[in-house]
């Protein structure tokens, strides 16, 4: 039986000027990646989500994330951008670093703990800021 693994990435140098540009490259990527099967579902449901309340966790650091049918292996990818985006949602709220989490229906109960585990360390204001600055240990905590 082949394990369902969690798909784990930590991608820097992207350079962003808006989040609907990096939602965008991020839908593309996810497609390119086999991680969905329609980048432009992807897309409509991150903006989605992130309508019901913005995804921004700390300052500088967001984790946009969605649950679908859409989603053929759950990932979980951390981005690092080259500067910031300076108008998070519109608003004058920057954004450096982000954790994108994409969960399809009826995830592995193996799977939802490792995730819940990474949730549980983004409580640590030291992680975020160690993802932020790329602390080399502190990613590789995570991944």
């Amino acid at each position: 039986m082949i394990k369902n693994q969690l798909f784990k990435k930590h991608l820097s140098s992207w350079t962003i000027e808006s989040q609907n540009e990096l939602f965008r490259k991020f839908a593309d990527y996810c497609q390119t990646h086999d991680i969905v099967h329609s980048s432009g579902i992807l897309l409509e449901e991150l903006f989605q989500r992130e309508s019901q309340g913005s995804s921004l966790i700390d300052e500088g650091f967001a984790l946009p994330h969605v649950e679908s049918s859409n989603v053929i292996k759950s990932a979980v990818i951390l981005i690092r951008l080259d500067e910031p985006i300076v108008e998070w949602n519109h608003k004058d709220q920057f954004v450096k670093g982000v954790l994108f989490l994409v969960l399809k229906k009826g995830e592995t109960t193996e799977n939802l703990v490792e995730i819940r585990e990474i949730m549980k360390m983004l409580a640590d204001e030291t992680v975020i800021a160690g993802l932020l600055n790329g602390n080399q240990k502190i990613v590789n905590k995570l991944f």
